[in-house]
């Protein structure tokens, strides 16, 4: 089963939440990778959900891999840094 996502490209404007969601769908149990979009977003996995907040405006590609060395991506376009609040 190849590596896929609930979403390929995240925007992060005014109008969108902030964080956002990904879940992995590959029947593997994880653990699951990221790499790319540094100084842009973060993401932290948990499980099959990566949760993508916005740091900084930019574009990037998110890079999701699993144990298996099978990657997707997903396109990242932040136009507006949303500060979550607490």
């Amino acid at each position: 089963v190849p590596l896929s996502l609930s979403n390929t490209a995240l925007t992060f404007d005014a109008t969108t939440a902030n964080p956002q969601t990904v879940t992995i769908t590959d029947g593997v149990a994880g653990p699951y990778g990221t790499s790319g979009c540094a100084g842009t977003v973060t993401a932290v996995v948990s499980g099959t959900s990566v949760t993508v907040t916005s740091a900084a405006a930019g574009t990037c590609t998110l890079t999701i891999s699993d144990p298996q060395s099978r990657t997707a991506t997903v396109n990242v376009t932040v136009t507006t840094v949303m500060i979550p609040v607490i």
